[in-house]
């Protein structure tokens, strides 16, 4: 079966999504993968609706049309047939704890453009579940990369996947985010490519110490977290800091940088029992920044394995794992054997003609 699967995650940068076949014994192949970058009007509107308390219920409809067009339009231009779609929505709101989550991203225009099922809402149907909706993808992972390994996503938000019989996730804290609304705030750019200013600057344990008082990161799992949590209101702190202490600004993003390995490592460390036997591999865009990753390695005394090096791209090993859980859920739709797993979540198919995917699957 082929699939298509996109995602857009936390760092609210554009929709990510790959390509591929896989079959009943659960071996894939990538046929090709890809990132559409949200226009600065759209990802403006993201971020405004995300950390406001007062939202234009109006515009986030428009969103939600919109962001539906955008995933339709990269299908037809790649212009590979599949034979099911996944898109489990752009995240306005997530509350793992209290149970709540909004997700946004029309798939209808997918699905009645391409004739093809698509399955969506997955967050939805894992809270259904009795699970916090994020991490969704700790069963998935166990297939892409193996058994008894530490997968390691930074994407705006870092999370956690320690994969075997039976896998479990949480997130661990910010990953990118703190460190683009400073590099935004800073320096009027959308990132710190490959962590150029986050290894010239000095860690400033003053500013640590401020940041380090969050008790997310010393929280037991299960635990979910999002921009309602690192988002405009926590960043506040780094500019009331800045403006008291008038550090070097690049000092600020190194210690940003720093705090994103630190709250990772301590969760490692904290959380998962026989850690240091363990492969740690990474994937989403903060593997590209060398200060985070340098300085995790450091304080893990462990080298981490890139996902590239694996055959897995680092921006397409969560539509991967999406694309693997859309296909556990048309199994169970269809009462397939699928080797008696129950894949939660289980996502919510769309109306459509299904009579291609059947025929793939028996």
């Amino acid at each position: 079966m082929r699939i298509f699967s996109a995602m857009s995650g936390t760092s609210t940068d554009g929709i990510s999504y790959v390509i591929f076949d896989i079959d009943k014994e659960f071996k894939f192949n990538i046929i090709k993968n890809g990132h559409k970058s949200y226009s600065k009007k759209i990802k403006t509107k993201l971020l405004n609706i995300a950390e406001s308390r007062i939202v234009d219920k109006v515009e986030i409809a428009k969103l939600h049309w919109e962001l539906g067009k955008i995933l339709k339009d990269i299908y037809e231009k790649e212009s590979i047939s599949c034979d099911l779609g996944v898109f489990s929505g752009h995240t306005i709101y997530h509350d793992g704890p209290r149970k709540i989550t909004l997700q946004i991203g029309d798939v209808t225009l997918l699905n009645y453009s391409s004739k093809i099922p698509v399955v969506t809402d997955l967050r939805y149907s894992d809270i259904a579940a009795g699970n916090q909706g994020a991490p969704l993808v700790p069963f998935a992972d166990s297939i892409i990369y193996g058994k008894d390994k530490i997968i390691l996503n930074i994407g705006g938000i870092s999370n956690i996947t320690v994969t075997g019989d039976r896998p479990y996730g949480f997130d661990s804290g910010p990953g990118n985010m703190l460190l683009d609304q400073a590099m935004r705030f800073f320096y009027r750019k959308d990132m710190d490519f490959e962590g150029e200013l986050s290894l010239k600057g000095e860690i400033l344990e003053d500013l640590i110490k401020i940041l380090s008082k969050d008790n997310f990161i010393s929280k037991k799992p299960p635990k979910s977290t999002g921009r309602e949590r690192y988002g405009r209101e926590f960043f506040e702190k780094i500019i009331e800091y800045s403006k008291r202490e008038n550090p070097d600004k690049k000092d600020i993003i190194a210690t940003l940088a720093y705090f994103t390995s630190y709250s990772i490592y301590k969760n490692i460390v904290n959380f998962i029992g026989n850690w240091k036997n363990m492969e740690i591999i990474c994937a989403g865009g903060g593997c590209k920044n060398k200060g985070i990753i340098e300085r995790l390695e450091i304080l893990l005394n462990k080298k981490i394995i890139m996902s590239d090096n694996l055959g897995v791209p680092w921006d397409a090993r969560e539509s991967l794992a999406f694309g693997i859980i859309a296909y556990l859920s048309l199994l169970m739709e269809l009462g397939i054997d699928n080797k008696g797993i129950l894949a939660y979540p289980y996502g919510k198919i769309t109306i459509a003609s299904m009579e291609k995917s059947i025929l793939q699957l028996k």
